[in-house]
């Protein structure tokens, strides 16, 4: 479900609406204004026990855009069926209405699986290539996902992996792989850059050098 609030009257609950998905997992508005893509990551848990998942060999992770205003689905998109256990987690917006997306696979630890790829009118749902030692990096888990302000640079991090992949937003192609222990928060920084935050405190301006902070960064960092 999405919760809807009202930011003007101390949060107070309006009311939600579905995500047709299950374990929605991160929510975008979109530059049209009029949009909001979630990433349902397609697990199952219950109230009680919420790390326990229930339903891994029935997953059905999905990208859905519903109308901001009521909630309408307006297109949902999956991975093959091969790939089920690819749970869709984080989502960037390089423009447009395009979207890049990150995933944790559920799967055996020694697959292979790609863990990144987009979404737009045009591909759908596809996943990116690149080479296997690249996504074996990741220890199957990417932790953000985040475009610079010009949607010419994407960045997923995974802080299991601790390793930050820097893609071209047009080719979708590899751009370079950084090594940063506990790596996960991502965020636009300035026009073109990004920044990554660290569980170690550091923060770090890709292609800049590193500061630190007087905090450690829990997973997630936003621009505002």
């Amino acid at each position: 479900m999405v919760g809807i609030y009202d930011a003007t009257d101390g949060y107070r609950r309006l009311g939600e609406f579905g995500t047709d998905g299950i374990g929605p997992h991160e929510i975008l508005a979109l530059s049209d204004g009029k949009t909001l893509a979630v990433a349902n990551g397609g697990i199952a848990t219950h109230p009680d026990f919420p790390r326990i998942k229930l339903n891994l060999p029935t997953m059905r992770p999905s990208l859905v855009l519903l109308r901001a205003d009521d909630g309408a689905v307006l297109a949902k998109a999956e991975l093959p069926p091969s790939l089920h256990k690819v749970s869709i987690r984080h989502m960037a917006e390089t423009g447009k209405g395009h979207l890049w997306f990150g995933a944790q696979y559920e799967g055996p630890s020694e697959d292979a699986v790609p863990l990144v790829g987009t979404f737009d009118d045009r591909r759908g749902l596809a996943l990116v290539d690149a080479p296997g030692s690249a996504f074996a990096a990741l220890n199957q888990y990417v932790g953000s996902v985040a475009a610079s302000r010009d949607g010419a640079t994407v960045v997923t991090t995974s802080p299991r992996g601790g390793t930050a992949l820097v893609w071209d937003g047009a080719t979708r192609s590899l751009r370079a792989r950084h090594a940063l222990r506990d790596v996960c928060g991502a965020a636009p920084h300035g026009r073109r850059g990004l920044l990554l935050t660290t569980g170690l405190g550091q923060l770090v301006p890709l292609g800049g050098s590193p500061g630190h902070a007087p905090v450690a960064w829990d997973n997630h960092v936003m621009a505002l």
